[in-house]
């Protein structure tokens, strides 16, 4: 090859040749070098030392992973893979070279790869079929020109799913946690922002060199802390982070500190849904009794117990403990914690204390870090002109998060021009991300627009979709909607009896999530099994929903022709204290299902009633 400084090394498995053969076309019509030969898959010892060499030489090494790769635990590609980790050790910090491709439903929940592949981000390219904007990554890649958008990294491609225990959650645009404080239920969020490339954020693969055992255990776990905290850390760094501090602490088992960094990284997988298991949680528990009873006065040790009892499962006396602890760190300033940490911190503990107003005082004073959260707090407390103040200042320090947030406030408005607006300022890189493309499917769903939600629906990156303001559940049941509006009635049909079919696999494997089941009721009354749908819907009425979901109540009884019992659910929604009428407002004020209720005069009073500050005034026809 010409220029190994230049050239892109492509393994995979040699039943995947076709889908890989597609990825090397598109990379060679852009002009990039590809090390890529399917005559030469014949061994030997001179074909091994060339994969060898060019593996030690290439500039990016793409994996391509798939079902084949999973299905085959012995192969030459995972010896390829072996040595493309094990010269990630000899790389410094934040240096690109992995970009693992997904050419089928795979994602780095369940692939069998090196963990070096879990620390960055990942691409769907379905069949082969590469995102548009990918060669020009690569490209910048191998000029060394920075990236699109942002001074430090370029958002993900075409996210594939970050591995976590629940796979809705991670779609969220922010990640809520119903909390008991002071008797009533309140939600904390904070920020799941669109991830950087992760590479930059990453823990080190290689073990940091160091004088002692000790001093090495320590600066492993110093840097786990770092990506735990860093914006933009993905799913996957966020693991890699976990493990490693795992390890830090194991080396040195008898160190509290180390016992407490391992429970920080715990919470932060925790507290962003990443993996908010029963397991995870008694991982923390386990890890800071250990802290405790080695290093009780340890700051690392108390920090970790304050963000504990805040943010996992906290109730108003644990939140007031947690406080407690917070504001003495605060006085002490250690140097193992930032300020502006715990004073956001505190700000989060306010905020769980239902002390909204204070909360994002305390947010926005903590800095721009913090800006996300301080949004939210505005948002939950009813002032959507303050929310959007928040977002645009995380903006400059998070352009993709803070765009994202700002497109959350904007719906929350009632603005989805503005929504859309605000999406079409993110950078190329990011535009093709899991929630802005949920975002774009809403606005097609909401106009009622076939064609636009047809394609959406198509080239949806997940198999469900996820959204906080759309019914989740397989992406097909928007594909039947799109047949519907336009007139296809028996495509339509066809989609959603497939739909209902994967919906009874789920059902059958004990594995049907609660969005599954309120889409199973909406796919029932479109095919015409109303009385069905009616029996499911009574039995999801019967459980404690989440408030992403209640909605879909409302929305599901007036389908089933029964306007005055959603009209009556749609009031209890809006009025309900504390509110979530950033979310329940405009979904009812937009959502086609509710097209029978509004010619209703309760439905525009009700509407009307309950507006937040700095709400789109209505514009509702008769």
């Amino acid at each position: 090859m010409s220029d190994a400084g230049k050239a892109v090394f492509l393994s995979y498995a040699s039943q995947d040749a076709e889908a890989a053969k597609r990825i090397c076309d598109a990379l060679r019509a852009a002009g990039i070098e590809v090390w890529f030969d399917q005559n030469e898959l014949v061994g030997g010892d001179a074909w091994d030392s060339k994969i060898r060499r060019q593996i030690k030489e290439c500039a990016l090494l793409i994996p391509v992973i798939s079902q084949t790769t999973q299905a085959r635990r012995e192969a030459y590609f995972r010896l390829e893979w072996k040595l493309a980790d094990e010269r990630t050790f000899l790389m410094a910090r934040g240096t690109p070279f992995l970009l693992p491709v997904t050419i089928d439903g795979t994602d780095d929940r369940e692939a069998l790869v090196p963990d070096s592949f879990l620390a960055v981000q990942w691409t769907r390219a379905p069949g082969g079929e590469l995102p548009a904007i990918f060669a020009g990554r690569v490209r910048q890649l191998l000029d060394g020109s920075p990236p699109v958008g942002s001074s430090r990294s370029t958002p993900p491609l075409s996210p594939a799913a970050p591995a976590g225990v629940h796979r809705r959650r991670w779609l969220m645009p922010t990640l809520a946690v119903a909390v008991l404080a002071a008797g009533t239920l309140t939600f904390v969020f904070w920020a799941r922002r669109e991830p950087e490339n992760s590479a930059a954020i990453a823990p080190a693969a290689a073990s940091p060199v160091a004088a002692g055992p000790r001093a090495a255990a320590r600066e492993l776990a110093k840097r786990a802390r770092e990506v735990s905290s860093a914006i933009g850390a993905t799913a996957p760094a966020l693991l890699a982070a976990a493990k490693d501090a795992e390890r830090a602490a194991a080396m040195e088992e008898t160190d509290g500190e180390l016992w407490a960094s391992s429970a920080l990284v715990d919470i932060a997988l925790y507290e962003r849904w990443i993996d908010y298991s029963d397991a995870r949680r008694e991982s923390i528990n386990a890890k800071l009794i250990k802290a405790k009873g080695l290093a009780p006065e340890a700051p690392l040790t108390r920090y970790a117990e304050a963000k504990r009892l805040i943010r996992i499962g906290p109730n108003a006396a644990s939140t007031e403990a947690g406080l407690k602890l917070l504001e003495a760190l605060r006085r002490e300033k250690p140097a193992e914690i930032s300020p502006d940490g715990i004073l956001g911190m505190i700000g989060v503990a306010q905020q769980v204390q239902g002390r909204l107003e204070e909360a994002a005082r305390t947010l926005d004073e903590a800095g721009p870090n913090w800006a996300n959260a301080a949004s939210w707090a505005c948002l939950l407390n009813g002032d959507t002109v303050q929310a959007l103040a928040m977002a645009q200042r995380q903006t400059s320090v998070d352009p993709v998060g803070g765009l994202q947030q700002e497109a959350y406030v904007q719906f929350s408005r009632g603005d989805l021009e503005a929504q859309q607006q605000v999406l079409n300022r993110m950078p190329p890189e990011a535009r093709f991300g899991d929630v802005p493309l949920a975002m774009d499917l809403y606005f097609a769903y909401v106009r009622r627009d076939g064609d636009a939600l047809l394609r959406l629906a198509r080239a949806y990156p997940a198999a469900n979709v996820a959204c906080f303001y759309l019914p989740g559940g397989p992406r097909g049941f928007y594909v039947g909607q799109a047949y519907s509006w336009l007139g296809r009635s028996e495509a339509a049909r066809e989609e959603w009896a497939a739909v209902l079919r994967q919906l009874d696999e789920a059902r059958a494997r004990k594995a049907e999530s609660e969005e599954e089941r309120l889409m199973r009721v909406q796919v029932l009354v479109h095919l015409e099994r109303r009385a069905e749908a009616a029996e499911e819907l009574r039995i999801l009425r019967q459980r404690e929903l989440g408030f992403w979901m209640r909605p879909s109540i409302v929305e599901l009884l007036a389908l089933l022709g029964r306007p005055d019992e959603a009209l009556d659910e749609m009031e209890r929604e809006l009025t309900r204290e504390p509110t979530d009428r950033w979310l329940s407002h405009p979904r009812f004020r937009f959502d086609p299902a509710l097209e029978p209720l509004r010619s209703h005069p309760r439905y525009k009073q009700i509407l009307a009633a309950t507006l937040l500050k700095g709400v789109k005034p209505l514009e509702i026809k008769p």
